[in-house]
């Protein structure tokens, strides 16, 4: 999507513009676990069996939790929307 849409001034799209602006300058796309992972592997495919097992133990505790549900076409969508929802559906993150 283009967050530089054309609008026509009236103050309240101003308003609804210039907070979308804002919103777009601070959101990141969501970090999956799955990314975070491969990531981290290819970052340790380089070093040693030491710093391997050093750089695991102390980042699983904070890889992501496995909250971001991932659609890829109708049948993942209508599998999502038949189960029950333990987090809300974001397509971004904002970072603050």
């Amino acid at each position: 999507y283009d967050s530089a849409f054309v609008t026509s001034g009236t103050e309240g799209e101003k308003e609804l513009y210039d907070f979308l602006q804002r919103l777009e300058d601070v959101s990141t796309y969501a970090k999956t676990r799955a990314d975070t992972t491969a990531q981290l592997l290819s970052e340790l495919c380089k070093t040693s069996k030491y710093k391997i097992l050093a750089k695991i133990q102390s980042e699983l505790p904070n890889l992501p939790e496995d909250d971001v549900i991932l659609l890829t076409d109708a049948k993942s969508l209508g599998n999502a929307l038949n189960q029950p929802f333990r987090v809300p559906l974001l397509h971004r993150a904002t970072t603050k």
